[in-house]
């Protein structure tokens, strides 16, 4: 696609004042429910597709000044995977390249230019992991004994020589969800059936980031 469609479709999809770049589809409902469970209004959530199209998707908003101007506040919420320090250095290094105002530190906001832009680094801004660890947190404050059952399955699985991932927060939520009623949801759907409680204490952090927005 030629950088003027780009530019155009990028035009064409902003509606709000208030942006929230996340990674993924499944990041966008999941946060799009807890942006809704907080009634906050006037924000676009947009996902990215990939970590490696921030740099891209920023320069097409900054370059439509039209978005530019009428915009208030940006923010982006990504994964620490094994690095939550890299990771929020990466995103502001970007930011400042494509000529914006980057927070000093990850989960808050800079103040008194516009758009006022802000960095949360999943799951709490300093640990490694992603949104699943963080889910996982918010249901093991809930649904103790399912989580417990969880652990020990992977346990039998770890005594059987099956090899699990890595990313052990992804598998155990995972795992969570397909012993629900309606076994199989998503991270994002899941959110949306309450399956993962959003008023949990694990978001506390998450939530008055995004209270921020204004």
């Amino acid at each position: 696609m030629a950088t003027s469609e780009l530019m155009e479709k990028c035009r064409a999809q902003i509606s709000q004042p208030n942006l929230l770049l996340v990674e993924g589809e499944d990041d966008k409902r999941f946060f799009s429910a807890l942006v809704r469970q907080l009634e906050l209004q006037r924000i676009q959530i947009i996902p990215l597709n990939g970590r490696n199209n921030l740099g891209g998707t920023l320069q097409l908003i900054r370059g439509e000044s039209s978005v530019r101007f009428d915009l208030e506040t940006l923010g982006i919420i990504v994964d620490a995977d094994k690095n939550a320090s890299a990771r929020f250095q990466s995103v502001r290094d970007t930011l400042i390249r494509v000529g914006w105002e980057a927070p000093q530190q990850p989960g808050v906001w800079t103040e008194g230019g516009r758009p006022r832009t802000g960095v949360f680094v999943l799951p709490d801004c300093s640990e490694q992991g992603e949104l699943e660890d963080l889910c996982i947190r918010a249901v093991a404050e809930h649904e103790k004994a399912a989580l417990e059952c969880v652990d020990q399955y992977l346990d039998c699985l770890r005594k059987k020589n099956v090899q699990l991932s890595s990313k052990l927060g992804k598998v155990k939520l995972q795992v969570f969800l397909a012993s629900r009623q309606k076994p199989g949801l998503r991270l994002g759907e899941a959110a949306e059936a309450s399956e993962i409680r959003l008023d949990s204490e694990a978001f506390e952090k998450v939530r008055s980031f995004l209270l921020e927005i204004r």
